[in-house]
């Protein structure tokens, strides 16, 4: 009787339908999309209510903006891999990554750039032209003077880490510019404080040291702050952060470009976010030309000591004088540029270094730069192929390359 009516009992209840959620809910429901939330949440609170402000600490900065450690860590360690090295600032910069964003054989973004290592282009160029199949590696940062080059190149010399070639890429700046502090140069910092070993301990001080250097993000130079979807955004998109389209008396200009996932930068990413931080950096960018005697000519002997060291290591050497935009020459005496030009072609000749002035070179409009002092990656293949077309001009300079294969 009672499994007859259990029958009945189930014959006349319709079976339950499982309700399926909405794409609402489907959203409401995601723990993905919790995080997203949290995150724009977060980004928002940190943008309005800026709880973290600048951050500068006199003679520190954080370890993921040492624009230089990197890459002398890199070629140090691979010294064989070391056929061709640039030296320089950061103009340099168009010679490897600009050039290789722009001809698509590179992604990096405006935040990793400074760390790009290998010229891509130039060496596709260099075989392309010479059947010269070299690797160029780039050992250049911003506001690198002609001291910390020379210190670069002489702990390489010392460790045996010889190059081929080296291209000495030149510009005004790095001779007399007194802006910088010395000391605190990320150069000096990998090579004397970074890297002190255990054996540099002889008290409690130097293990202090020691151990903070060792494990800490943070170390002698300085750095700022940034979001991390508004990193993001940079890194995506190839655009600066705070970047401020000012007058054109900075060099930014509201004719700039503007590109995604790109072969062209669109702004100065040094550029403050309002147009008085603008005129602060470029009135503090003018005192880098205000000229020195003395200044000029400690960096110029350090030039010469480089160029003294290639010779006899017999490692052949290019000097490349970059073009720079008229504004950007203008903000230099006129005698102090030609002083400086006469020295450095003076100096290439006594050591028979090979000199290539692109500085002169009709072809360099303002339309090449970023900014005035910086080639866009279209004025770094251009500036490239002007290269070779010297090289080219002077036939027992190739056969010297070849020899080196």
């Amino acid at each position: 009787m009672d499994q007859l009516v259990e029958n009945q009992i189930q014959t006349q209840i319709a079976p339950i339908q499982a309700i399926k959620p909405s794409l609402f809910q489907k959203i409401f429901r995601s723990n993905f999309v919790w995080f997203i939330a949290l995150l724009l949440l977060t980004e928002a609170f940190l943008y309005y209510c800026k709880p973290l402000k600048f951050v500068h600490v006199q003679g520190a900065m954080l370890k993921d903006h040492d624009h230089v450690g990197s890459k002398i860590s890199a070629v140090l360690a691979n010294p064989k891999s070391n056929d061709v090295l640039t030296f320089g600032d950061s103009t340099a910069n168009s010679l490897s990554c600009h050039a290789d964003v722009y001809t698509c054989k590179s992604r990096d973004t405006s935040e990793t750039r400074f760390v790009h290592l290998t010229s891509l282009y130039g060496q596709e160029i260099f075989k392309k032209e010479f059947g010269i199949p070299f690797t160029i590696q780039n050992l250049y940062f911003g506001g690198c003077l002609i001291s910390d080059q020379a210190m670069m190149l002489s702990k390489l010399l010392e460790r045996q880490s010889l190059p081929k070639v080296v291209f000495l890429t030149l510009v005004p700046r790095p001779f007399i510019d007194t802006t910088v502090e010395k000391k605190i140069s990320p150069v000096i910092c990998y090579f004397n404080t970074r890297h002190s070993g255990l054996e540099h301990v002889k008290n409690i001080k130097d293990l202090i040291e020691y151990v903070l250097n060792s494990t800490s993000n943070i170390y002698k130079t300085h750095s700022d702050y940034a979001t991390v979807l508004s990193s993001l955004a940079c890194s995506t998109f190839n655009k600066p952060i705070n970047a401020y389209v000012a007058s054109g008396k900075t060099g930014i200009t509201s004719k700039n470009k503007v590109s995604i996932f790109g072969k062209e930068e669109a702004f100065d990413p040094q550029a403050g976010a309002t147009k008085e931080e603008c005129e602060l950096e470029y009135n503090h960018y003018k005192k880098a030309y205000i000229f020195d005697q003395a200044t000029f000519d400690y960096q110029f002997s350090q030039h010469l000591n480089m160029l003294n060291s290639l010779k006899k290591k017999g490692i052949e050497t290019i000097v490349v004088q970059l073009p720079l935009d008229k504004t950007n020459l203008s903000l230099l005496d006129p005698k102090v540029l030609t002083m400086w030009k006469t020295s450095v072609s003076n100096a290439a000749r006594s050591t028979d270094a090979t000199m290539i002035d692109l500085q002169t070179d009709s072809r360099f409009d303002s339309s090449d730069f970023i900014d005035g002092i910086h080639l866009k990656g279209s004025g770094g293949v251009k500036a490239w192929q002007a290269i070779i077309e010297q090289m080219k001009k002077d036939p027992a300079l190739i056969t010297r390359l070849k020899s080196k294969m």
